[in-house]
């Protein structure tokens, strides 16, 4: 097969699945490659919040990545090697993304409308889970149940998703956020596509359902910089005894737009307030003061974005109808970044107790720039401490009452963590 060339910006990159090499072709690799992990390498030297590298020699580590590119003979293998040298430094918010993965909607990737299969998984003792169904989506509809233990996604067995997840090599603190990820990737389909998965109930035999994608009918935030746009949720319900809850999956100000009107009026038919954030993997930051200033009544000092010159406060402000009911919040290790910036501050505070167990430790403000060869890379810009002088960097938000998912109660319907926070409120206002 004969290769081919493309050029993207300033760069010519070999396409992907080529069998030999021209000299002139090997030479145009040879510096397409250099230039791309040298603008990767600069722009960490210049936009890192840490100038100390955490104590790692920067200049070393960009050399001793150099010398291994010789043995680096396509695009997949070179983000690879960037990922390893990103790696280095130990810290969330590093990320190198393809370039038509984050220029282009999910609809213009696939040609197809965006697809909904209805299920979102979780983590428990190392396994995956099914972990909540729509209630008319298309896992529910062919019979997979909340608390069924994942065995295979598509053609990828579990254990071959967790292999994928270590080899990225993150920190350990990042690992099952990053193993969750890759497993949901596999249910982004298109509508009208199938995928196949093995579940079961504990150690029961598995069975195989076959799930069409529904087409997604929610709503998607709009497309901020190099983020592309992204399917948005958010839940509302009443449970027993003048307890509310809610659930949304990212901190968009599309969402603000129904998180405000609900808490606002929220006094009026609730007594208590459960905030769901598993599995919220962040967003904006200071849509988190934003929605602070919602459940508070007097301003306060949710913690210091610390910058290579200089800081930024974030400022919770009260906000006219707050709801000063007592207030739960729910955390799990698939809770990232914004969402941990609010768990932290408002648990520190005093506003809030936090039930489940302990969140991700990837709490780095971070920027998206494009490199030379038109994939996106992330870079933390800034650290993250609390008012009290807490980092939760590669420690995570601890909580006060830990607390995990129980399969078996799942499969009868209760989520272990809810109840826990349901019971905490009744009892404080039994109190009150």
């Amino acid at each position: 097969m004969q290769c081919t060339t493309r050029v993207v910006k300033y760069v010519s990159v070999l396409l992907l699945l080529c069998f030999s090499l021209s000299a002139a072709e090997e030479d145009v690799w040879k510096n397409a490659k250099l230039l791309v992990l040298n603008d990767v390498w600069e722009k960490v030297n210049s936009s890192y919040y840490d100038e100390t590298f955490g104590g790692n020699d920067w200049k070393a580590i960009g050399e001793a990545y150099r010398k291994r590119l010789p043995e680096i003979g396509n695009l997949v293998d070179l983000r690879k090697l960037i990922r390893e040298m990103l790696n280095e430094l130990g810290d969330s918010h590093f990320a190198i993304l393809q370039g038509q993965f984050t220029n282009l909607s999910k609809k213009e990737r696939f040609s197809g409308a965006l697809g909904d299969v209805g299920i979102e998984l979780t983590l428990i003792e190392n396994e995956l889970y099914v972990f909540r169904l729509d209630e008319n989506g298309a896992g529910r509809s062919v019979g997979l149940r909340e608390g069924m233990r994942i065995k295979k996604l598509g053609k990828q067995s579990f254990k071959k998703l967790r292999n994928a997840a270590l080899d990225y090599g993150l920190p350990r603190h990042l690992e099952a956020a990053n193993l969750l990820a890759i497993a949901e990737s596999q249910l982004s389909l298109i509508e009208g596509e199938k995928i196949r998965i093995k579940a079961g109930y504990g150690s029961w035999p598995s069975k195989s359902y076959l799930i069409e994608a529904l087409p997604y009918e929610g709503k998607r935030s709009a497309k901020i910089g190099h983020m592309s746009a992204m399917p948005v949720e958010f839940e509302s319900k009443q449970l027993r005894d003048g307890i509310a809850y809610i659930r949304f999956n990212l901190w968009l100000p599309v969402l603000m737009n129904e998180i405000r009107p609900y808490l606002t009026e929220l006094s009026l038919n609730a007594d208590g307030l459960i905030i769901d954030i598993r599995g919220n993997r962040g967003g904006l930051g200071m849509m988190a003061a934003g929605v602070a200033g919602l459940l508070v009544e007097e301003k306060f000092s949710m913690g210091t974005m610390a910058l290579r010159s200089g800081h930024m406060n974030f400022i919770a402000y009260p906000q006219k109808n707050a709801f000063l009911g007592p207030v739960a919040v729910l955390i799990d290790d698939n809770t990232l970044s914004t969402s941990e910036i609010f768990a932290a501050a408002l648990q520190e505070n005093g506003r809030v107790r936090v039930f489940g167990t302990t969140s991700s430790g990837a709490t780095l403000p971070s920027q998206f720039m494009e490199l030379v060869n038109g994939d996106v890379m992330q870079v933390p810009l800034a650290d993250f401490v609390t008012a009290g002088g807490t980092r939760i960097e590669g420690i995570g938000v601890l909580p006060d009452q830990e607390v995990g998912l129980s399969p078996k109660k799942l499969i009868n319907g209760t989520d272990t963590v809810i109840e826990a926070a349901r019971l905490w409120l009744l009892e404080k206002l039994a109190n009150k």
